[in-house]
This record gives C-alpha cells, sequence and structure tokens, in this order.
C-alpha cells in the first residue's frame, strides 16, 4: 500500500500553499522510526496529496493479485477515496472477476471486459512461439515439437483468456 503513495509522490506535484512537504516528510520519518505504513496512515497521505483540488486518476492493476488479508482494508481505502467530496479522484481497478473484488465495489460503475476466444489466444501464442524459435531467440532456435506444444498449451491455459 505504501507504493501508492510512491507512485502519487512521482506523479503528483504536492500543492505548495498547503505546506504538505513538511508534514509528509514528518510523518514519513516517523514511519521510518516504527516500520510499515498503518491503514490510517495511509487515508490521511493520501488526503494530503491528493486534496486541495488536485485532480487524479488512479489506475490499479491485478487487484486480485494483493494478499487476500490485505485486500478489505486496500479496498476500504479506496471507496474512503472516491467517496470522500473532497479530493477529485477517479480510481480505476483490473482484475480478474472475483466474487468478493466485485462486492467491494458495488456502488461504483463498473466496465467488464471479457476476455478473449481461448482459441484465439492459443494460435497467437503458438504463431509468437513459431517467430521466435525462427529468429533463434526462444532458447537459440533448440525448441523441439513436444517442446513447443508444452510452451503453447502453459502459457494459453495461463493467459485465462485475457
Amino acid at each position: 500500500m505504501g507504493t501508492l503513495i510512491k507512485q502519487i509522490l512521482k506523479q503528483i506535484p504536492p500543492n505548495p500553499s498547503a505546506n504538505t512537504l513538511p508534514a509528509l516528510n514528518e510523518r514519513y520519518q516517523a514511519r521510518n522510526e516504527r516500520g510499515a505504513l498503518r491503514i490510517n496512515e495511509l487515508q490521511e497521505w493520501l488526503r494530503l496529496l491528493l486534496g486541495g483540488g488536485i485532480r487524479a486518476t488512479i489506475l490499479i492493476d491485478a487487484v486480485d493479485e494483493i494478499f487476500p488479508d490485505k485486500q478489505h482494508q486496500f479496498f476500504e481505502v479506496l471507496r474512503n477515496l472516491i467517496n470522500d467530496d473532497n479530493i477529485m479522484v477517479k480510481v480505476w481497478i483490473s482484475s480478474r472477476g472475483e466474487t468478493d473484488i466485485r462486492l467491494a465495489f458495488t456502488q461504483t460503475e463498473e466496465i467488464v471486459i471479457h476476455r478473449q476466444h481461448q482459441g484465439e489466444i492459443r494460435t497467437y501464442v503458438e504463431r509468437e512461439v513459431t517467430e521466435l524459435v525462427r529468429k533463434k531467440t526462444l532458447l537459440y532456435g533448440e525448441v523441439d515439437g513436444d517442446l513447443k506444444r508444452q510452451i503453447v498449451s502453459r502459457i494459453s491455459e495461463k493467459s485465462e483468456g485475457m
């Protein structure tokens, strides 16, 4: 979750009139002394960074890969950001359509992008692997038919239609 703060700091210049840099630095030093950022601190930092009329868009990919014991807290932070009238932020998340994630954001707009047909993915992977073998950029071209089938099969299965 601290990564979110780091990325926002890189992208959004703090509002100089709000004098947020000294406050953030002080909080950062305190955090370093005791360890990881707590969930309530994450929310405070985000309010400091995103308050004051700054418009922001936050894009978080692979939300389903966040450790399950941290997901609930993280989702709460995102919902609080979305619902805070003093913060102008759009939050886009991507994930597999897992039920717990869908339920966490029932009050928000959802855009569903359906999986591609598995056969189309397999055809694409076969074409790309064949080309990599031809160019000798995959295992120096030393790929027999059985290994090629295994590679194509494994990549196609792991793509889960995405």
